[in-house]
């Protein structure tokens, strides 16, 4: 019984992610199981929420119809109530207590089998194209079968159930149910690879590179291929810099100049979303790319500095998206920073942080040691979060915030300084690329 273990394999793996170290490969693992644990619980829920529906059902109206009619009602119901599994039940009754025959039991089983295809064509109206793709998929297989079963195997079941000598409707209903499942797998396995190729060509949608770099410069090229990716991450962590500024309410030109904070309208909602998507089909660019250049048989260092370019793209990525989870909380965060009441949560500190990494990003600073710059980097971004932290306490003590937003401001203070070592993680792996591919010009 699964569904007996879902409840703890959630319970411990939430346990697992609350406490784990922040995007650590076992915060990760442990979300992997939060996620089954649900699916589990879910899948529980939704059995035991139709259990007692065919018993809502008068079977007695199934009795004397057509093939074709009980092949309609078993994919008509099955589309309404969402569940094959549920049809199935409402057959075997009906058959059972003798209100239809084998062969109109059978047909409902397939019409069930037809209605469950529903559910993913549902799920995929307003998703992906590969999600799309998979609905189709699954539509076409379910009605090549179910066709295969209804007007050549349906036929033959009393043949069949003849010849082995089966006389209980209710197995021979069971074999026919396998039979023809299992008739699709022996169809279908051996042209999977031309199905699916067919299946990528449909829902395509013309994309456009949004990358300045990496579209225009062959991987056959590899010192030019470094270099390209090597613009493209640095690109992307600029792009990130001026987002995550954005969302904070504050002028990049302070950011870059060293002036004190100079704030701006910030960015939120729906544009937050589309700019973030944007800089992550960037990101999956980047991989593509990164992994053409990784099959063309490179020396390790070069491998090496590619696998860096990598890294400093999803942290950058990662930046953005600690913002993007906590929203909500920002916008009571920052949205009277400009006022004169304001609380001024994003203290002088902070802003130096991001005027010295734009610096850095731009090429005019350049430090010692990359590692001690970082270094010191963090530990100013650690401070800042405690400083941010001790105003929310302050005010709140002075009655200048509700005990109901404390939560919010506290997670706001905390995941503006993680977005900010990420930030840093992007920075301090972009520097570990060569001097003389840092410095190499490249085309747009």
């Amino acid at each position: 019984d699964l569904a007996a273990i879902a409840v703890p394999i959630f319970g411990l793996s939430a346990l697992f992610y609350v406490f784990g170290k922040s995007a650590g490969r076992m915060q990760a693992f442990a979300g992997l199981f939060v996620g089954l644990g649900v699916l589990l619980f879910g899948l529980e829920q939704m059995k035991s929420a139709v259990a007692d529906l065919p018993d809502l059902i008068d079977t007695q109206r199934l009795a004397g119809l057509s093939s074709v009619s009980y092949l309609l009602v078993g994919m008509i119901l099955t589309a309404i109530i969402q569940s094959s599994s549920a049809m199935t039940m409402i057959a075997l009754t009906a058959l059972h207590g003798g209100l239809v025959d084998l062969s109109g039991a059978a047909a409902i089983v397939i019409g069930a089998d037809i209605g469950t295809t529903s559910t993913t064509l549902l799920g995929s109206l307003s998703g992906r194209p590969i999600a799309r793709q998979l609905a189709l998929a699954h539509l076409i297989y379910n009605l090549c079968v179910d066709a295969l079963a209804f007007f050549l195997m349906l036929p033959m079941l009393p043949i069949v159930l003849e010849r082995l000598g089966i006389t209980d409707p209710l197995y021979g209903l069971v074999l026919f149910h396998s039979s023809f499942n299992l008739l699709g797998l022996i169809i279908f396995v051996p042209i999977l690879k031309p199905f699916s190729n067919w299946l990528g060509q449909r829902f395509t949608i013309a994309e456009t590179a949004e990358t300045r770099y990496l579209h225009a410069t062959p991987v056959a090229v590899t010192e030019a291929a470094i270099v390209a990716l090597y613009h493209e991450s640095r690109s992307l962590i600029m792009r990130v810099f001026e987002l995550n500024l954005k969302v904070l309410g504050l002028s990049s030109s302070s950011a870059a100049t060293g002036e004190s904070k100079t704030h701006c309208q910030r960015i939120s909602g729906p544009d937050f979303i589309a700019a973030y998507e944007s800089c992550k089909r960037i990101e999956a660019e980047i991989h593509q790319y990164y992994a053409k250049i990784h099959t063309t048989g490179l020396a390790q260092d070069v491998t090496d500095q590619a696998a860096n370019l990598l890294d400093s793209a999803r942290s950058a990525i990662y930046a953005a998206k600690t913002l993007k989870d906590i929203d909500d909380d920002l916008d009571y965060f920052v949205r009277d920073l400009s006022s004169e009441s304001s609380l001024a949560l994003l203290p002088e500190a902070l802003q130096g942080v991001l005027n010295v990494l734009n610096r850095g990003l731009r090429g005019e600073i350049q430090p010692a040691s990359v590692a001690d710059f970082c270094t010191e980097m963090r530990d100013k971004s650690a401070h800042c979060q405690t400083r941010m932290s001790e105003q929310v306490m302050e005010a709140l003590r002075d009655g200048r915030v509700p005990y109901s937003q404390l939560p919010s401001l506290l997670n706001a203070a905390r995941e503006i300084v993680y977005a900010t070592y990420s930030l840093i993680d992007a920075y301090e792996k972009l520097m570990l690329v060569p001097l003389r591919i840092r410095h190499q010009p490249l085309k747009t």
